[in-house]
């Protein structure tokens, strides 16, 4: 042990150099035994009010699936009124069966844009919820 501490202590470069080298073992076996930080827990508060001010949208994607299939039936019945009067002899049946075809077109493509949005509302209600669930 005295020839140790001879050693270390035999000049001041192998005395900084010894303190160095305990100082980091030291600081490289604290930091092997201690535990890992916490990972961060979000603000159930903000969390909460961020739930409360999609309530409306959540509220009314639900029955986006029901609404698009009601709106696409509703499509499919003005068409279908538009070719049950083309095959009747009114003088104004043309007019009527251009109004019906441009309606019928004007609910598909709505059809198509509400799909969209739900999805994509679908999608951002997932995205806001999805940490959540990590709790």
């Amino acid at each position: 042990m005295k020839t140790k501490f001879e050693s270390v202590t035999k000049s001041w470069t192998s005395l900084i150099s010894t303190l160095i080298v305990a100082i980091l073992s030291a600081a490289a076996f604290q930091s092997v035994f201690q535990p890992g930080a916490p990972l961060p827990v979000p603000d159930l508060v903000k969390v909460a009010g961020l739930a409360k001010a999609f309530e409306p949208l959540i509220f009314y994607s639900e029955n986006g699936v029901q609404q698009v299939g009601d709106l696409q039936a509703t499509g499919v019945a003005v068409w279908d009124l538009g070719e049950s009067v083309r095959s009747t002899n009114m003088t104004s049946a043309p007019i009527i069966v251009k109004e019906l075809d441009d309606l019928s077109e004007s609910l598909k493509t709505l059809a198509i844009e509400l799909t969209k949005f739900f999805a994509n509302v679908d999608g951002d209600v997932d995205g806001l919820v999805s940490p959540c669930h990590t709790l």
